[in-house]
């Protein structure tokens, strides 16, 4: 049997993989009522009475079986909306109902079996304007925002689902990019602005520049809201993007992704810039969707879609249970490798036959393409789906990205020229010992020509480097602090001096997230200059506070937070080899979480990380060396890890080896 073990203690999940009816309560009217109740104080009294008298409605109707209470109840509700809607404006109070009755509005629509997707789909549109709303007026990270997050998660989806009914596919990209990963676009923000001017002086200044320029900013009308031809209405958003695309590209450089998001072109312009096709993976309990928004230049804002009927958003809760079973098993049961091995790849082909492997017939001239998974899709191991008996990363030219603002952000650095590394790894100890994890780092360093930091024993961080380190001696200090560091402190006790309100706002704007000091920023500073970054080691991903994610690296773990406020190197590749911390957590709806997209917005172009638990093996550390093997001859991130995909499927390695590892990025 052949000894491997999964690095994390934290490898299993629940197992239980329930049925899936249509909705599920918490999907309607059994959360609104945590994020309404709250504000009845600023509304109408009359409002409110009329407003809590529909819930209850809603409520009666989705628990009933006849068609005939939904129509009446939706009727009433189509009426509420002609009514209210125009009078919401920006009002907090008012956002707050009209995201609650245009969406309940829209989960009765879909329960009649003679649905008009055409109105599921004007609705979607409203409620993506009045949730926009609501969000934008709430502190980035106040708890208040939680129950409406998840209220409204499913409805996006279902929205974009619409839209590829009736023909509008171009307002897909639109609905599933307007709340996803929006608390990452200030630190996308200020990582571009600091390639432009790094001077921590300059920051706010072009900071409060930005901001003046974004309230002035106004897009033009596209569509006569009383057509009615789909696809019609469907081109002129594709000409409106396309134009949208133009103005956006003339743009300061410290300007793009910030431009990019309030003209509601980041898709396409993503798509642009990168020459790669954009394509959305969407599942739903009615079915899923595949979105795909040409790169070519010929095509500019052009969006088409295809069906996938059997990618539910049921199989999507199967599979992942299914793959946290097997590991379960496999530390508590000892479930054997080989077992393992067929386990896993049936659950991978089930992904790539009801995916991308639709996607391969539908769409043959398919070239290279960003794949954004959406929800609890991105928590799936898309990269090892099989397609045609082999794996997608090998099937085509792709990599995975968490949404299209984050992929921006990464296509605005070019590769890195420089061929330096940093290599730090932590085998743990004791029960959680990994023995593989300290030859891995060392094989990895020999790739590069540098020396692996074991951070679970004492000794200097190693500075990016080409060559060996001539010099293992203590380093003289002299005393005086970096001029960096004295810049960023004289920088804090600037906003420190100013009114509470005015650091409320700095705060919110740089998305200056709360982190845990990291106590010894050596391996932080390497990473920060590092252009190829090598972390070995057990990894966290917990779903609340999903901030608190951590790699397990020495006495002070390195918090997912800390990448919010600290660059990486621009254009660098990081590669994580920790279990799961490629994946996306469910704790903050409508936010693609984790370490790919934290890495991407800081600054890195490629992050290679495993969406499942990574085996403690020598099968492993051959993959992970042809990686660094292809990184150290200048291959871009993502054709480096193919070609060390293709090496452990020829080998003939087992799928738990090469399954999880993807590129996420450029």
């Amino acid at each position: 049997m052949d000894q491997v073990s999964p690095r994390s203690r934290w490898a299993a999940t629940d197992p239980s993989a329930p049925d899936e009816p249509a909705f599920r309560e918490s999907d309607s009217t059994r959360v609104a009522p945590h994020v309404f109740t709250p504000k009845k104080n600023r509304i109408d009294p009359g409002l409110a009475r009329r407003v809590e008298c529909l819930r209850e409605r809603v409520g009666a109707a989705e628990d009933s079986r006849s068609p005939d209470e939904i129509r009446a109840v939706l009727a009433e509700l189509n009426l509420f909306i002609l009514e209210f809607v125009p009078t919401m404006g920006a009002d907090l109070g008012k956002s707050l109902i009209g995201t609650d009755v245009l969406r309940w509005a829209i989960i009765l629509e879909t329960k009649l079996p003679e649905c008009n997707w055409f109105r599921v789909a004007l609705t979607s549109t409203m409620h993506a304007g009045a949730y926009a709303h609501a969000v934008t007026q709430f502190w980035q990270n106040d708890e208040t925002q939680m129950p409406l997050r998840a209220a409204n998660q499913l409805v996006f989806e279902i929205g974009a689902y619409a839209n590829h009914r009736c023909s509008m596919p171009a307002f897909a990209p639109l609905l599933l990019e307007n709340v996803s990963g929006s608390l990452y676009l200030a630190t996308q923000v200020m990582t571009a602005i600091r390639a432009v001017d790094p001077d921590p002086h300059n920051l706010i200044a072009l900071a409060q520049e930005k901001q003046r320029w974004g309230a002035g900013l106004e897009t033009e009308e596209f569509w006569d809201h009383g057509d009615r031809d789909t696809r019609m209405i469907n081109r002129r958003l594709e000409e409106f993007r396309a134009r949208q695309v133009k103005l956006v590209e003339a743009a300061p450089a410290h300007r793009i992704t910030l431009e990019a998001d309030v003209r509601h072109c980041v898709t396409e312009l993503a798509a642009a810039r990168s020459g790669r096709d954009i394509v959305y993976l969407v599942a739903t309990p009615l079915g899923g969707v595949a979105f795909r928004t040409f790169g070519d230049t010929t095509r500019l804002g052009r969006t088409v879609s295809i069906d996938l009927p059997r990618f539910t958003s049921g199989r999507v809760r199967g599979w992942q249970a299914g793959i946290g079973e097997l590991y379960r098993r496999r530390e508590s049961e000892g479930l054997g490798a080989a077992a393992l091995h067929d386990q896993l790849t049936e659950i991978l082909t089930e992904i790539g036959e009801t995916s991308l492997a639709i996607v391969r017939v539908q769409w043959p001239d398919l070239p290279a393409f960003a794949l954004a998974p959406v929800g609890a899709v991105a928590a799936l191991p898309l990269g090892g789906a099989l397609v045609d008996d082999l794996p997608a990363q090998m099937r085509f030219d792709m990599t995975v990205i968490p949404n299209a603002s984050i992929f921006l952000s990464a296509t605005l650095h070019p590769e890195a020229k420089s061929r330096e590394a940093v290599v730090a790894v932590d085998p743990s100890s004791g029960d959680d010992y990994l023995p593989e994890v300290e030859p891995e780092g060392e094989a990895i360093a020999a790739v590069h020509r540098t020396r692996a930091l074991n951070l679970r024993t004492k000794g200097a961080v190693p500075q990016p480097n080409d060559g060996p380190q001539p010099n293992d001696g203590p380093q003289q200090n002299d005393g005086r602090r970096p001029e960096h560091e004295r810049l960023a402190d004289d920088e804090q006790a600037r906003i420190r001096s100013m009114p509470p309100s005015r650091q409320h706002e700095i705060i919110d704007d740089l998305a200056l997230h709360p982190a845990p000091p990291h106590l010894d920023g050596g391996i932080l500073d390497s990473i920060e200059r590092a252009a190829i970054v090598h972390l070995a080691c057990h990894g966290v991903l917990v779903e609340d506070p999903v901030f608190n994610s951590v790699l397990l690296l020495g006495d002070e773990p390195v918090s997912l937070s800390e990448f919010l406020i600290r660059p990486v190197a621009p254009g660098g590749v990081v590669v994580l080899s920790a279990c799961c911390v490629g994946g996306a957590v469910a704790g903050l709806p409508n936010e693609l979480l984790g370490f790919p997209a934290v890495f991407l917005s800081a600054g890195a172009r490629t992050v290679i990380a495993s969406a499942i638990p990574v085996i403690d093996s020598p099968a492993t550390i051959a993959l992970l060396a042809d990686l660094h093997r292809g990184l150290a001859a200048g291959e871009a991130g993502h054709v480096a890890l193919r070609s060390a995909i293709t090496a452990s499927y020829g080998r003939g390695d087992r799928s738990f080896i090469w399954a999880g590892f993807t590129a996420f990025g450029a």
